[in-house]
Formats: C-alpha cells, structure tokens, sequence
C-alpha cells in the first residue's frame, strides 16, 4: 500500500473486508495506423480482481480486491475477498457498486461506494453487470432490476452472452450467440416489451451476431458479425441504427475469431475497440491483436499487436473514463497500458498473481 494514504480510506476499506468477506466496404484486411484520440492527463481509480494460487489443490487460491492509481499505476489499497468476482460495475455517479460472483458462488450484490456496505443482494444469479446511464436500474445478463433494492423488473433465460442498455432509451438488447437477431427489451412501457430484428449485411445477407454494443449517444449499434457460404466464414463490422436499423456501415475484418470479442467505446464516442484474442496452445497458436473502429472515418485499424509488445493474449479490454489510455488484460496475467493517441505501450505489469475482472471508477480522483 502506497505511503500516504488516508486513514479516512483505510477506515473505509477495514469495514468493506469484513463486508465481502461475509457475502462474498471492401474486403481489404485492415492497415496498420494510429487514429488520433484526445485525451486529458487525469488520474482515476481502477479497481480490480485478483487471485492467488497457495497450493495444487483444486480451487486452492485466495482473492483479493486491489485498488490502483492510473497516473503512476500504483497500488493504493486491497483487501481480501471470499471468492473470485466475475463481474463490477459502478453507478454514474460513483456511489453505487455492482459485484457479481462467479458461478461457483451464484450471487450479485450491490453496495455504497467506498464503504462497501451491502444494500441489496440476490442469490442464485450472476453475470455481466451494467448500470442505467440514470442509476435507476441494473443487468445482470438478461435480468433486469430496480436500483438500488435490486427488485426484479424483466426475466429473460440468462443464457444470452451480450446486454446492453440503450443511451437515450429506455430499453436493453442482447443477442442469442451466434444467432441472426437482436433482441430488444422496452422497459419503459408496463409490462416491458420484447422483440426483435434481424441482422442483414448490405448484400442482404443473413448474418450471425456474436458480439456487439450500443453506442454513446444510443443512436446506432456496433456489431461483429459472420456469414458463411460455401464453407467460407466472412466476418465483418456492422453499423446499424438502432431504431430504423438501417446499415449505416459494413467493414470487412479479415481475421479469425474476430467476432467472439466484446467491444468497448471510447469515452468520446468516436472510437471502438476489439480483440482477436489468438490462442496460446500448439495446435492453434497465434498472437492477438487489439483493433480500433474509427466510427466517423468509417476505418479498422490495428492499434496494438505482436510487432508492439511480442506474442500477447488479450481478453479484457477498459478505457480510461478520460479517454486517455486502453487497459489491456491478457491470457498470461499481464496488464498492458496503451496510449490511445498512438498505440504507444506505456506499461506492462505483472504482480506475479491472476487477475479477474476490472472497472475504473467513473469520477476523476482529485
């Protein structure tokens, strides 16, 4: 723990150790190049899962919940946890925080932030979590709930890999991996109502969807996607509105496995990000890649792979809630920062343990 902490703080996270203790258009591959980002230098806390393995037994490991700075990148705090967490996610205004657990301990809680004292909790679920962009309700998977009494709104089977809400609306979308659709949830209707939308490419070709995100104005959807013909998967990035769900625009990716990643948005809007994660065994082994989508220049970039830092694994992509760097957690427990401005690999670090999920904090740390 960093010297110079206050004792406000380690008051703070002495009450939340005993809390979670006890509830635990063309067909061009694309070009390397480095997309302009802006960004302002701002510090932020990034909050983060990890485990350690003591001995070769199985399940032999212990948790813990680390806290750190992103100017500097250093460890400010944690604490022990009682199980691994699969998934977190804060409100907008930072006072609220979302844990799932993973499926060996099946619970989602929500608790103040920083206290950690638990205000709602629900056994038997977990999955990704998101807030509203108001803070007045919560997923988890496809499961909808009031917040912050966690009062079961919308039950959808969770065996959906993507859920979003909608900026601006007031609905979610998931889709059935794999599956030709998205599916819609307006909630703001009683009762909510569902339906869906095929997804088409601009050939009119029926496409699989599995992976996507709403954009930051809510106005349009992003979307991997694959169609297969002849034996032959084309994969691609699709761009549709979100209402009409008129295709606004269709890039062609040109790598494997492209489509089994989850996007993230810059904070700015303008910039998505996605991973080929490779595959770290023999018999398929290549590295990974980091991609950026430049959505006003309508462009697929490389932004980090094999040429910038060796082979790497990527698996969990976050974004500075200033914008100004990707966090980038791989396959060998290692964390890379990369400048978005330019691809530049500011750190690498490697505490020696496994690290789960991660979320930044919304607010700038003062």
């Amino acid at each position: 723990m960093r010297i110079g902490i206050s004792c406000r703080l380690l008051v703070l996270w002495g009450i939340a150790l005993f809390v979670l203790a006890s509830c635990s258009h063309d067909g061009n591959n694309p070009t390397v190049s480095r997309p302009p980002v802006p960004g302002v230098e701002a510090d932020y806390h990034l909050v983060m899962d990890h485990y350690h393995r003591v001995s070769d037994e199985l399940f032999s490991y212990t948790y813990q919940l680390a806290i750190q700075t992103t100017r500097g990148d250093t460890l400010i705090d944690s604490m022990p946890a009682a199980f691994i967490i699969y998934d977190i996610a804060f409100s907008p205004n930072g006072d609220l925080v979302c844990f799932s657990g993973s499926l060996m301990t099946n619970r989602t809680w929500i608790s103040h932030w920083p206290k950690l004292d638990t205000i709602a909790i629900r056994e038997g679920i977990y999955g990704n979590v998101s807030f509203s962009e108001d803070g007045r309700y919560l997923l988890v998977g496809t499961r909808l709930f009031s917040v912050p009494d966690m009062t079961l709104i919308y039950d959808e089977s969770p065996l959906h890999f993507n859920s979003f809400f909608i900026p601006g609306r007031d609905k979610f979308c998931f889709n059935i991996w794999d599956t030709d659709s998205i599916y819609f949830v307006d909630y703001g209707i009683t009762p909510p109502l569902r339906y869906s939308k095929p997804v088409k490419g601009v050939l009119g070709e029926v496409l699989a969807v599995s992976a996507f995100v709403a954009s930051v104005s809510g106005d349009s959807l992003i979307m991997a996607a694959q169609h297969g013909e002849h034996g032959i998967e084309q994969r691609s990035i699709l761009i549709v509105d979100s209402d009409s769900f008129e295709i606004i625009d269709q890039v062609m990716t040109g790598g494997p496995y492209f489509q089994y990643t989850t996007p993230v948005i810059h904070p700015n809007g303008r910039f998505v990000y996605w991973y080929f994660r490779g595959c770290p065994m023999d018999i398929c082994y290549s590295s990974g890649t980091v991609y950026v989508y430049d959505i006003a220049a309508r462009s697929l970039s490389v932004l980090v792979d094999k040429s910038d830092v060796g082979d790497f694994f990527p698996e969990e992509l976050a974004v500075t809630p200033g914008g100004e760097y990707l966090y980038i957690r791989d396959f060998m427990d290692r964390m890379f920062k990369v400048n978005t401005s330019n691809g530049q690999i500011a750190e690498i670090s490697d505490d020696g343990g496994g690290m789960g999920t991660m979320a930044f904090y919304p607010l700038e740390i003062k």
